[in-house]
């Protein structure tokens, strides 16, 4: 999906790959964004990180992080290549109030929003914005195999997603490109995989309501190598907008997702735990839980990234054993 927009106003130069490159990254003391980071500086690029609480996020960063405390403490010429933007507070938490959705929307639009006005304010602006969202897009529970052609679901957490993709694709009208990725279960040393492992080996691994919902998942290594993919095949277009699914081509159900990481744990599954139970504590968050989609990542395919977890017991097998 490509729309040649507004021509850019100032030329960015430079891709990923040997030389080395400037990066804004939003969200980078988050789970994604530490391995992220890490990664980035040990390729010898440069790495600036937006964090409102700067003293913990030097804590959480490896040397050689550079952190703001707002877009506006940046110097009038820094200049970045790229921008990552992974900035969003959890989805899945306390309880959709009206109050935790306003919270949920400017962690993820308003702050996408306001890092393209301040893009629209740089004399040199990024050749590329790489802009975080979710398989959340397609709904809780569309059937089929989905791609990036798919049509969107209606629930909240996928208008949520819809919204948050188009505040980002506003800078396409900068001269900016504009890919945004739709991030299934990530799995690592961080967000939901640890205190699954805790249940697991204590025996208490548990299908939640029929198991039959689809989990489309991908390891921490493969974020970052679909992340690094997508960086070095832009070189800058003046505003070409993309998407991509970035899932391991393995989706399977979340009985077999439990049962799997039983085995890898060498551990019993014996528990089932009923969804009304679920629906009874989280309400309407309850269908991120009980509803489920087979995402496939069609466009990365087909550019030629390969994965290096396809398997889910091989990438379970990797982070705990």
């Amino acid at each position: 999906m490509t729309a040649p927009l507004t021509a850019p106003s100032s030329q960015a130069t430079g891709r990923v790959g040997a030389a080395p490159q400037r990066f804004l990254v939003t969200g980078g003391s988050g789970f994604i964004g530490r391995a992220l980071v890490s990664h980035l500086l040990m390729a010898g690029h440069t790495v600036t990180v937006l964090s409102r609480q700067p003293a913990g996020a030097a804590r959480r960063l490896p040397a050689g992080s550079r952190i703001t405390e707002s877009l506006q403490a940046l110097p009038a010429d820094a200049v970045f290549d790229v921008v990552i933007n992974l900035a969003g507070a959890p989805i899945l938490g306390p309880r959709w109030t009206r109050a935790r959705k306003r919270v949920l929307e400017d962690s993820r639009i308003g702050l996408t929003q306001r890092l393209v006005v301040w893009l629209a304010t740089r004399l040199q602006r990024p050749r590329l914005l790489v802009s975080a969202s979710a398989i959340g897009y397609y709904g809780a529970d569309a059937p089929g195999s989905l791609d990036e052609d798919s049509a969107p679901g209606s629930d909240y957490a996928a208008q949520l997603c819809q919204r948050w993709e188009m505040a980002a694709r506003a800078a396409c009208d900068l001269g900016i490109d504009t890919a945004c990725v739709r991030l299934g279960i990530v799995l690592g040393h961080g967000g939901a995989l640890p205190g699954m492992r805790l249940a697991t080996q204590a025996g208490l691994g548990a299908v939640i309501g029929s198991g039959t919902q689809m989990q489309s998942w991908v390891h921490i290594a493969d974020v970052l190598g679909a992340l690094n993919w997508i960086a070095r095949g832009h070189s800058g277009q003046g505003g070409a907008a993309s998407v991509y699914n970035v899932t391991a081509p393995g989706a399977c159900s979340q009985a077999e997702f439990v049962r799997i990481a039983a085995r890898v744990l060498h551990r019993p599954t014996l528990l089932r735990l009923p969804g009304a139970l679920f629906r009874l504590a989280l309400g309407e968050q309850s269908a991120l839980l009980l509803g489920g989609t087979e995402v496939y990542p069609k466009r990365l395919l087909q550019a030629g990234y390969q994965f290096r977890h396809r398997d889910l017991h091989g990438a379970l097998a990797s982070l705990w054993q």
